[in-house]
């Protein structure tokens, strides 16, 4: 009886590990096509947010250069102000505020 259960159980234990061994055979070939895609999946999550950030830090941009030019224009009124109350109240030495509204006005021409 022993003699007739050896054979089968042998038989059954040999295609349990050819099963096995096919399986890790399949996990192994497979293992490079998964963790090329969590990669990919995590390279399109950053790209994702780098293009988000970039187009935040253009909004940004655009306000920071409208702020730019309103202080630039309140600058200029500011030094104007200055050398009209110096030169009203007799205060002649304005070379200075001269030559830096001079520079600011060619500033903003070459903008």
């Amino acid at each position: 009886m022993v003699n007739q259960i050896l054979p089968v159980l042998q038989m059954i234990l040999a295609a349990g590990n050819i099963v096995i061994i096919g399986y890790g055979f399949y996990k192994f070939l497979g293992k490079p096509h998964s963790t090329l895609e969590t990669r990919v999946v995590a390279l399109e999550t950053e790209v994702r947010n780098i293009k988000q950030s970039t187009r935040d830090g253009d909004k940004q941009i655009a306000v920071n250069a409208e702020a730019t030019a309103v202080i630039q224009r309140c600058l200029l009124a500011l030094i104007e102000f200055e050398i009209s109350f110096c030169l009203s109240s007799g205060y002649d030495d304005t070379e200075d505020l001269e030559a830096a509204k001079k520079e600011l006005h060619n500033y903003l021409a070459k903008k």
